[in-house]
């Protein structure tokens, strides 16, 4: 989480040295790379994975950072994982800032930009300035190469902070499931140029809590983003790739596009069945797709997928369609039955969907019964005037 507060301030760290205590706001840039979970896993009450720890130098005034978090439906936003401090500078453990004034809530150490500590945030307002934190101990993030399960998750009034299962942290707060899909995401920030490597780190069996049990997220999309956004322009030099199952983010080769497909444990197929003179709409995480009469469409498994019907009046096929007639639309068949024209699919299995019509005959009748009635008509004229010239 990327804000400016006062010390040396870095994704929302307050850096709190032994001289200035209190100071002014300073600006930041930031990069962050990474990946976002699928549709699925929005309204989560929890997320975990685990994080390979990487030992390495950073420089002394940037703060790099690996974790994962999720967006809450109330505007709040929570992340856990670890990182490194600027340093060596005094750091308040524990602590809560609120309209720039910090309340220290435990002791202070002395860090140097070479530990790896676990740290979690809590921001009440992802658009304010106000936030919780708490940075591990020494050495809390184990030895190089090893690797270790990060946990966020809602327990009565608390979110708790879980690492390998042990509760590291915990903080009272208004209850909300997931907005967004949760993220694993490297980040690095800093008041002056980000320089230096970022990891790389791994990620691996990033799962949520819904409905009271943990899922596998099916789905990953890229993440890669800066701030000030102005300062995309420069180029973002981080990258995210996927290598033997493992999500590897920061100082990586791989640089796709963000919003693109990272990875997926599979796909799910819709086919769709509409009219043979109807033209609808399919959108998915690609974009918007549109068709007439049908199409088969396969989805990343966990996405939504949004089938639009886009003519809902049409010419019936064939001679009564050219004499007039109309088909309107009445409903949807198949795997979900419903009488709206549009439709959201949570594609967690394939899907196969039929338009009905109601057929409209009025115009080709009244075209018929108009015909009938002129030779009707005729006929009878005719027969008249054959008797009179009998007679």
């Amino acid at each position: 989480m990327i804000r400016s507060i006062c010390g040396i301030t870095l994704c929302g760290l307050l850096v709190l040295t032994v001289f200035s205590g209190l100071c002014s706001a300073k600006s930041q840039t930031s990069f962050e790379v990474g990946a976002a979970g699928d549709d699925a896993s929005r309204g989560n009450l929890g997320v975990r994975a685990s994080i390979q720890t990487h030992l390495y130098d950073t420089y002394p005034v940037v703060f790099d950072y690996f974790w994962l978090g999720s967006v809450l439906s109330n505007g709040a936003f929570v992340q856990f994982g670890y990182g490194f401090q600027p340093g060596p500078a005094t750091y308040c453990l524990d602590a809560f800032v609120k309209d720039g004034v910090t309340t220290c809530l435990g002791k202070s150490e002395l860090i140097s930009n070479t530990e790896g500590r676990w740290e979690w945030q809590y921001w009440p307002d992802t658009t304010g300035h106000d936030f919780y934190y708490e940075i591990g101990p020494a050495d809390s993030v184990g030895v190089n190469g090893t690797w270790h399960e990060y946990t966020i998750v809602r327990s009565g009034s608390q979110w708790q902070f879980l690492l390998d299962d042990v509760v590291v942290g915990n903080l009272t707060a208004v209850a909300s499931v997931s907005r967004d899909p949760p993220l694993i995401l490297a980040e690095k920030s800093g008041t002056d140029q980000l320089v230096g490597s970022l990891g790389p780190v791994a990620f691996q069996d990033l799962e949520y809590f819904k409905q009271n049990e943990w899922r596998p997220v099916e789905s990953l999309f890229v993440v890669r983003s800066c701030s000030p956004t102005q300062n995309c322009s420069l180029g973002q030099p981080y990258g995210v790739g996927v290598f033997n199952g493992q999500v590897v983010v920061g100082s990586v080769h791989d640089r796709p596009e963000a919003g693109g497909l990272l990875w997926t444990s599979g796909y799910e197929t819709l086919h769709v069945t509409v009219h043979p003179n109807a033209q609808f709409s399919v959108w998915t995480f690609a974009g918007q797709q549109l068709f007439v009469d049908n199409a088969t469409v396969r989805v990343p498994r966990g996405m939504f997928a949004y089938v639009s019907l886009i003519d809902l009046t049409v010419a019936s096929p064939g001679t009564l369609g050219a004499l007039g007639a109309r088909d309107e639309f009445a409903g949807w068949a198949g795997s979900t039955v419903s009488s709206n024209s549009s439709l959201q699919l949570l594609m967690e299995n394939d899907y196969d969907l039929k338009a009905t019509w109601q057929s409209d005959y009025v115009t080709p009748i009244s075209i018929l019964v108009a015909i009938l009635v002129i030779v009707g008509i005729s006929a009878y004229i005719m027969v008249r005037k054959m008797r009179m010239r009998k007679n």
